[in-house]
């Protein structure tokens, strides 16, 4: 091993160790008899990164992307460094180099695939996930981030063959399991859906997320006895869940208990001030009550949280 090599695995090895000091001082020395070491720039522009060194390291990052006819590792790198300045259009276009130049670093397509959708790209997110998927083909997440996206976009079919998938490949899932009944409510398998849901709700019955879920699907279902036991158990459960005390007051309200429907909305939008949509059902259920002022309080109150709500 030359002494160049020599140090260069050093660096390495103190790096994974979190001995910064001692792998920057190694790297520095492999830079000192190759300047043009690609590896070493890339590992040290990351290593600064890490120390609270952004400019330093974005100008090692760029020197190993122009040292080296294979920058992928590189480019991706350049791409986390946007990341970090909050830079979202430049780390795409640093990720799609990293794609490009080295298509079969996944990683890459992850990470394109996360940004896209931060900057709500979603087709092209979708794709991005798509591609992590084909060359990864049995990595649950990727499956599940893809049905997920499909969702959002209305492609309920793609979405529910993605979601399927990462249910196979990981039956224990619930994330996935509560992700796929949410799907297939919306294309009506309402059988299919509730399994779904249950199942979730089984694997995982501190995710109150899934529970509420489950107890919409019923709401929409019309079992509303079952509902309504299932929302008891929530409140029991999470008292201090604002999404909870939400889908309760559906339920009250399906069996007309109209006075605690509303104490529930209002005890939703004490724990979360930002919940709009408790806000606009307390709105619905005083109109529906002829409250018709304080209906027009509440739905103006919910516009001016957020202007573009269809409902309000």
């Amino acid at each position: 091993m030359t002494a160049t090599a020599d140090h260069f695995v050093r660096g390495v090895r103190r790096h994974q160790a979190g001995a910064l000091a001692d792998a920057e001082g190694a790297y520095r020395a492999v830079l000192d008899a190759d300047p043009r070491h690609h590896e070493a720039l890339r590992l040290l522009g990351l290593l600064c990164a890490r120390d609270g060194r952004p400019n330093e390291a974005m100008a090692l990052v760029q020197r190993a992307i122009e040292a080296t006819d294979q920058p992928g590792l590189a480019w991706h790198a350049r791409g986390q460094l946007d990341i970090d300045a909050g830079r979202l259009d430049d780390a795409a276009t640093a990720f799609a180099q990293a794609t490009v130049t080295l298509p079969t670093f996944v990683r890459a397509w992850v990470d394109l695939a996360l940004v896209r959708e931060r900057q709500g790209r979603l087709d092209e997110a979708a794709d991005a996930w798509a591609e992590a998927a084909r060359r990864e083909p049995n990595e649950p997440d990727h499956h599940l981030m893809r049905g997920t996206v499909l969702a959002h976009l209305g492609r309920h079919v793609d979405a529910i063959e993605s979601l399927e998938r990462a249910t196979a490949l990981a039956p224990e899932s619930a994330i996935a399991w509560s992700a796929l009944g949410a799907v297939l409510r919306r294309v009506d398998r309402w059988d299919d859906a509730l399994s779904a849901l249950r199942r979730a709700n089984a694997l995982d019955p501190e995710r109150a997320e899934t529970a509420v879920t489950l107890i919409d699907a019923l709401l929409d279902r019309r079992e509303i006895r079952v509902a309504t036991a299932e929302a008891r158990r929530a409140l029991e459960h999470w008292p201090h869940d604002a999404s909870v005390h939400h889908v309760a007051a559906r339920t009250l309200e399906c069996a007309a208990e109209l006075e605690m429907a509303e104490s529930h909305l209002r005890i939703a939008i004490d724990l979360d001030p930002r919940a709009v949509d408790a806000r606009v059902s307390l709105a619905d259920l005083l109109a529906r009550t002829d409250r018709i002022d304080e209906a027009d309080r509440a739905y103006r109150d919910a516009i001016r949280r957020q202007p573009d709500h269809a409902d309000a």
